[in-house]
């Protein structure tokens, strides 16, 4: 399936972490490469609110010999999968985490938070609990998915991330 994102208008953008943001209006353009897919090209607008992507309005079109839109042809467009893809694809690189920040984090999670060179890791974790957050994804998961980590060591890390912050996303007035 390919997809195309792109900002749109002058709407601002939403931190995701410390020098990382995204717009926060885009459109996302599918089109199936298979009409057994998905039966229609479809466009969604996609806002942020509290936090989180939302599909602010999907426009269904039919496509050169395929079926005509119709309620039970809408009814197998896979919204919130669609919506997913589509913040994946807006998201991508945003994730990326430095393999030192990772490697030190997996070898000294207990010193995560004590030592002096904690930064960086937080950061990388920061990023990712916040990634998850606004993907809709359980965000403890996701760090101890992304790290390598014991679930139980991503719940520590959790609790670490919201108290200095990370649990939400700022949204800009700015459209940087």
């Amino acid at each position: 399936m390919q997809i195309e994102t792109k900002a749109v208008g002058r709407a601002g953008t939403v931190e995701l972490a410390e020098g990382v943001r995204v717009p926060k209006r885009f459109s996302a353009v599918v089109r199936p490469e298979r009409a057994d897919t998905l039966p229609y090209d479809v466009e969604l607008m996609v806002g942020v609110e509290n936090g989180r992507f939302v599909v602010d309005s999907l426009i269904a079109r039919r496509r050169d010999g395929g079926p005509p839109v119709t309620s039970d042809g809408l009814r197998d467009v896979p919204v919130a999968s669609l919506l997913r893809q589509a913040a994946q694809q807006m998201l991508v690189g945003l994730e990326d985490v430095d393999d030192d920040a990772n490697g030190a984090l997996v070898d000294d999670v207990g010193g995560l938070l004590n030592d002096a060179q904690s930064e960086v890791r937080l950061r990388a974790v920061a990023r990712s609990y916040r990634v998850a957050a606004l993907l809709g994804d359980p965000p403890t998961q996701a760090v101890a998915d992304a790290f390598g980590v014991a679930r139980s060591t991503g719940r520590a890390v959790d609790r670490a991330g919201a108290r200095d912050g990370c649990a939400r996303p700022r949204v800009a007035s700015s459209s940087r």
